[in-house]
């Protein structure tokens, strides 16, 4: 955890909760005595909330924690009066950006406000403001439910003196085995990239102030649908959703996304209010030929391997970040409740309040309401960074990509796009060509220019020679093997494993003249590369010739064709290729770099 001082410029981050008191009945009012004493109880059940953290007088980055006896502790708890909503949200602001509300060392990580209007509205708001270091998503739940509960009935059924405390979970973190976890990280965060997101300016971190705002992004039941009819859990379909996205905002296929998870292992942790929470990265690799459904099911996996490597501690985790900008993104998903009943004629209805501080650069935020089953999202930002019409742009932008995911999940990355419609408008305007452009593949020109010049050479090989008509003849027969003998479709890929020759060529324009797409292979490559390779893509059919056959060794379900020994002459008739159409949208080819990180990719 990092605590600053020194500067009243640089914001806090204070976990502020604002709920709206409706009496159901028309006429119940909140009694503040009674409030008091309900969190005078919470605060005697749970030890953290009466926690002072002090500095050791040995080592200064060290923090020790005392936890105040109950019976001395007094619930601060003031009284607000407003005029207008405005003066309420002001309120809620200075709650959660003044630095002043807290004093670690001797003072409390809690405090509650209670805001009445002077006139006209008769319903209060309670302001709950919670130090960061105290509390977490989940104990939010927690705290809710024993506060109507103790409001409601007076006492609270499962409180006990024998809880953990803070320094037990602390004893226990020490006592595990984290070697297998930190190996995992090591591996997983090797040689990872810095995402290099659209900034409007740069901020150095010892001059940043925090300060952030939010921008609406999404408010639906559509991702709730998809998600349950492909069974995927809401918060791997947002980060698969988030991964597209930042593909194509910024380029990069090497993406890193933060997420802070509960990282409550043990049973006893359960019930225990304190921050527990961990932020964790999830690093993948985008695939741009891939489906969206493709992708969900990597990012499950990812998931999954990731899950039993939560533990580690960020303060370790971050020692294999970059060491100032390690996870500039975060996407948090929250599952949240928005009504509570305070008691049989009082309701807590949960507050959407702005956001105000920021510690990340960048963070897609997803709320789902179990209430109503609605999933409210948005872009929150850093001010220091960006400014707000920046973001509004990227909201749009989302929100084209979502639509296109949810609709069409079969369709490759690489084809969906995030350009806005008043974009495209300026690109038609400055060439109308640019968005109809003639298109004829090269195969095509070839054939037509095959029939204009069938006796010229079309290409020379060392001693070997094919005119313009033998090539094509060729290319065709060979096209026509592939179409009829291995059943290759439009789109599908061709791995091809030839040294440099004619056959290389010939071969080039049989997989394109059925529609396919060339995917070559240097056989002087690694054979663990080819395995690799065709696993990644997911290839049924790998051609060779006479001096790479025994080179490739594959699995059964792969079909290995040897381009000298197709029969020629077995298809006197060619006219099915002309009815095989292709688009400019098509893929043509996918060629492998070797990559920053050493590894290959497309």
């Amino acid at each position: 955890m990092r605590f600053r001082s020194g500067n009243d410029g640089v914001a806090v981050y204070h976990i502020v909760l604002a709920f709206r008191v409706v009496p159901t009945d028309g006429k119940s009012q909140l009694v503040i005595s009674r409030l008091r004493s309900s969190l005078q109880l919470l605060v005697e059940k749970h030890a953290s909330l009466r926690t002072c953290l002090q500095i050791s007088d040995d080592n200064l980055s060290e923090l020790r924690q005392r936890t105040l006896p109950s019976s001395s502790f007094q619930v601060p708890l003031v009284e607000s009066w407003i005029d207008s909503d405005n003066d309420l949200y002001n309120i809620i602001a200075d709650d959660e950006t003044n630095r002043s509300y807290f004093n670690l060392t001797q003072d409390h990580v809690f405090r509650c406000r209670v805001i009445r209007y002077r006139e006209g509205n008769n319903d209060s708001v309670i302001v709950f403001n919670f130090h960061h270091s105290a509390f977490d998503g989940t104990s939010e739940v927690l705290f809710l439910d024993d506060l109507c509960e103790v409001y409601s009935t007076g006492e609270l059924t499962d409180f006990t003196n024998e809880a953990p405390s803070y320094l037990d979970y602390a004893r226990w973190e020490r006592q595990l085995d984290m070697s297998a976890s930190l190996a995992f990280w090591k591996n997983q965060l090797k040689d990872h990239q810095i995402l290099e997101l659209p900034y409007d300016r740069v901020c150095a971190e010892i001059v940043r102030t925090g300060r952030g705002s939010s921008v609406f992004v999404h408010n639906g039941d559509a991702l709730g649908i998809y998600a349950r009819q492909q069974q995927v859990t809401l918060f791997q379909l947002c980060l698969a959703t988030y991964y597209v996205f930042l593909y194509k905002l910024i380029g990069s296929r090497d993406l890193m996304v933060g997420s802070f998870v509960a990282n409550r292992t043990r049973p006893e942790l359960s019930s225990m209010i304190g921050m527990f929470a961990n932020l964790v990265p999830y690093r993948l690799a985008i695939e741009p030929q891939e489906t969206f459904r493709q992708l969900i099911e990597r990012v499950q996996n990812l998931c999954h391997s990731v899950l039993s490597h939560i533990g580690l501690p960020f303060q370790t985790l971050s020692k294999l970040l970059h060491p100032t900008r390690g996870i500039v993104t975060t996407l948090d998903f929250e599952t949240v409740v928005t009504q509570y009943s305070l008691d049989n004629n009082l309701q807590l209805s949960r507050m959407t309040t702005p956001v105000n501080t920021m510690p990340f650069d960048l963070s897609l935020s997803f709320k789902y309401d179990l209430v109503t089953n609605i999933i409210t999202g948005t872009f929150d930002y850093s001010l220091d960074v960006f400014d707000h019409q920046t973001i509004e742009t990227l909201a749009h932008r989302f929100q084209l990509l979502l639509a296109q995911l949810l609709t069409d999940d079969q369709r490759p990355i690489y084809k969906l796009n995030i350009l806005l419609d008043s974009e495209r408008q300026i690109l038609h305007n400055f060439n109308p060509a640019i968005l109809t452009p003639d298109f004829e593949p090269c195969h095509w020109i070839f054939s037509r220019r095959a029939d204009d010049h069938p006796q010229k050479i079309g290409i020379v090989m060392e001693d070997q020679s094919l005119s313009y008509s033998e090539i094509l003849y060729y290319a065709q027969q060979w096209a026509m093997h592939l179409l009829v003998t291995c059943h290759v479709n439009v789109g599908d890929l061709v791995l091809q494993v030839v040294e440099r020759s004619i056959h290389a060529v010939l071969g080039v324009f049989a997989i394109w003249m059925c529609g396919a797409v060339y995917v070559p292979f240097n056989p002087r490559d690694p054979i663990a590369q080819l395995q690799q390779r065709i696993h990644n893509l997911e290839v049924d059919i790998v051609l060779v010739h006479d001096a790479t056959r025994f080179y490739v060794t594959l699995d059964s379900d792969i079909t290995i064709v040897e381009l000298d020994r197709i029969p020629l002459e077995q298809h006197s008739d060619v006219s099915a290729l002309d009815s095989i159409s292709v688009i400019s949208d098509d893929l043509s080819h996918i060629v492998f770099t070797s990559g920053s990180t050493g590894t290959p990719k497309a």
